[in-house]
């Protein structure tokens, strides 16, 4: 079921174009290639935006699924470049692997049968123009609040609830990528505010504690 939602914005600190990078530094790596999956970061039904691959990201800096949604640009030795989503984890022998690629990622830098190639990458803001979802989950409620982010063009880095629109609560980030107020909110609707990379805040009202409800945004950040 879907909610209209009213949001209010705060302005970028530094607006940038698609594409651009919202990281330190571009940094080396290796990119290997698997089946493909949302998995760890629990986007399920959700479709990648064209011109967007998926990619699993390594343990080592998966950080507890805060990367979970980032866009990153990735090069091979060549200059060939893709914009990959990350939307799942790759654990253990991962660790040393920066990406482990949807299919038609890989083979859109090397052969798969290569196997594993070296790589530079950096993160981009996603070339996303529609405005992101918030989705409760399974058994959420006003007494267990877990919500998620999704079709953002930043990765979220901070998710606040409101029960009064003025007292607000930081809900914790989970492995599976849903953000969590385990002592619930004590309302039917509460006050979202999700705060992206760079910065920018969008807080949406009228969004329901009930399980699987989805709330469409009024936008994306700028």
């Amino acid at each position: 079921m879907k909610f209209s939602a009213i949001c209010t914005i705060a302005t970028a600190l530094l607006p940038f174009a698609y594409g651009s990078v919202i990281a330190e530094r571009s940094t080396s790596g290796i990119a290997t290639w698997y089946s493909g999956a949302v998995g760890a970061c629990s986007f399920d039904g959700y479709t990648l935006p064209s011109g967007v691959f998926g990619t699993a990201l390594g343990l080592n800096l998966y950080s507890n699924a805060a990367q979970c949604g980032a866009c990153v640009s990735i090069s091979n030795a060549s200059g060939t470049k893709i914009t990959a989503m990350i939307v799942d984890e790759c654990p253990g022998g991962c660790a040393g692997k920066t990406f482990d690629l949807f299919p038609t990622a890989f083979s859109s830098l090397a052969t798969p049968s290569t196997g594993q190639i070296p790589i530079t990458w950096d993160y981009v803001k996603c070339p996303i123009t529609t405005p992101f979802v918030l989705r409760t989950k399974t058994g959420s409620s006003q007494y267990w609040f877990a919500i998620q982010v999704y079709n953002a063009n930043q990765a979220i880095t901070k998710l606040e609830v409101s029960s009064d629109g003025t007292t607000w609560k930081t809900a914790e980030r989970q492995t599976y990528n849903y953000f969590l107020l385990a002592s619930g909110t004590g309302t039917s609707t509460v006050s979202v505010r999700v705060t992206a990379k760079d910065g920018s805040v969008i807080t949406t009202k009228n969004v329901p504690t009930a399980a699987d409800q989805t709330v469409t945004a009024a936008s994306n950040f700028s």
